[in-house]
C-alpha cells in the first residue's frame, strides 16, 4: 500500500513513491498498487526500483516518459508494470526514455520480470544505453516494443506481442544477444536486427504471425539458429548483408502451421509453446543454451527443441 510524504520511508512506515525518489537510497521498493507520478521519474546515478506483490503499476498523467535515464545512470528495474505514456508535439510517450540527448553515453538498464503496456511510444528506448532484459513482456505499445542502437545488449525470455510501429525488437549500431524470444502479432516485423557489427545472435526465438517480414537480419554474417519463423506476412527472413546462417531454424514462408502444434496460435489468448507431436521437438542442432522462455531445463528428452520453448 502507497505511503504518505509524512512517514520516513522505512519497511515499517512506508512513504509515498515520490518522497522515496527524493532519497538516496539504492532501493526502493514499490508495494502493489497504481502510481501515478506527477511527471516523468528522472532517475541519477545507481538505482533500484523493485516491485512487491502484484506488479505495482507505474504511470505519467502528463505527457512524456514514465521513467527516464539521466547520463551515467545506472538502473535496474524488477516486478513492475509501465504502462500508458502519452506524447505532445516535444515530448515522445515511451515507457523508459534511456538515450542520450547529447549527454555522454555512459548509462545501463537492467530489466526483470518487467510489463511494458499500452505506451503511446516505445515501450522501452534505448540508444546509446546497455540494456540486459530478461522475463519481461512488452505488449501493444504503439511505435514498437522495444529499440536500442549503438550499444551491446542482451536479451533473454522476453515477449514482444501486439506493438505498432517498426518492429517488436528493433536494433542498431551494437551486438546483440536474443534468445528465448516470443514475438507475434506485431503490426510489422517481428525482430529487426539493423546492426553493422558482426557477431549478432538470435537463437531459440518463436516468430509467428507478425505483419510484416518475421525477422530482418542487417548485420554481416548474423546467425539465427534454432528459430521458429513462420505464417509472417512478408515472408519469414530479409537478409541485408548476406550470408545470413538459420541453422536449425524452421524457416516457413507458407500459411499452415499444423505440423508446430502451437496450443493456441488461431483464437486469443495466442499461446505458441509447443504440445507433443511439433516437428519442432528434439530437432535443434548443436547448441549449448540451457534453458528455455520458462526458464525451464533445455534439453529435455532426446535433444533440444526449436523456438523458445522447450516443450515438457
Amino acid at each position: 500500500m502507497a505511503g504518505t510524504i509524512n512517514q520516513d520511508c522505512s519497511q515499517f512506515s512506508p512513504c509515498s513513491l515520490a518522497k522515496a525518489l527524493t532519497l538516496a537510497h539504492l532501493y526502493v521498493v514499490i508495494d502493489s498498487g497504481n502510481y501515478a507520478n506527477a511527471g516523468t521519474i528522472v532517475l541519477s546515478n545507481g538505482r533500484w526500483l523493485i516491485g512487491r506483490g502484484t506488479r505495482p503499476v507505474l504511470t505519467n498523467p502528463m505527457h512524456g516518459p514514465i521513467i527516464q535515464l539521466n547520463s551515467g545512470a545506472n538502473v535496474r528495474l524488477a516486478n513492475l508494470q509501465i504502462s500508458d505514456a502519452t506524447a505532445s508535439s516535444s515530448l515522445e510517450g515511451d515507457g523508459v526514455d534511456c538515450q542520450s540527448d547529447g549527454q555522454p553515453a555512459n548509462r545501463s538498464l537492467v530489466l526483470d520480470n518487467m510489463l511494458f503496456l499500452n505506451n503511446s511510444g516505445i515501450g522501452v528506448l534505448g540508444h546509446t544505453c546497455t540494456v540486459a532484459a530478461r522475463r519481461s513482456a512488452f505488449r501493444s505499445n504503439g511505435s514498437g516494443g522495444m529499440q536500442l542502437a549503438d550499444l551491446d545488449s542482451t536479451i533473454d525470455r522476453c515477449e514482444f506481442s501486439g506493438n505498432a510501429g517498426y518492429a517488436g525488437l528493433y536494433t542498431d549500431g551494437g551486438v546483440v544477444h536474443i534468445t528465448n524470444v516470443f514475438a507475434f502479432h506485431n503490426a510489422k516485423t517481428g525482430i529487426d536486427s539493423e546492426s553493422d557489427k558482426p557477431g549478432n545472435v538470435i537463437e531459440f526465438s518463436t516468430i509467428v504471425d507478425n505483419g510484416g517480414a518475421g525477422l530482418v537480419l542487417g548485420s554481416p554474417g548474423a546467425t539465427a539458429s534454432n528459430n521458429i519463423i513462420a505464417r509472417n506476412t512478408m515472408g519469414p527472413v530479409q537478409c541485408a548483408n548476406p550470408p545470413c546462417t538459420y541453422t536449425g531454424s524452421i524457416v516457413s514462408a507458407g500459411n499452415d502451421v499444423t505440423t508446430l502444434h502451437f496450443v493456441s496460435p488461431d483464437t486469443q489468448p495466442y499461446d505458441y509453446h509447443l504440445t507433443a507431436g511439433s516437428v519442432a521437438i528434439d530437432a535443434a542442432t548443436t547448441a549449448t543454451l540451457d534453458h528455455d522462455f520458462d526458464g525451464e531445463a533445455r534439453p529435455k528428452g532426446g535433444g533440444r527443441d526449436v523456438g523458445a520453448d522447450e516443450a515438457q
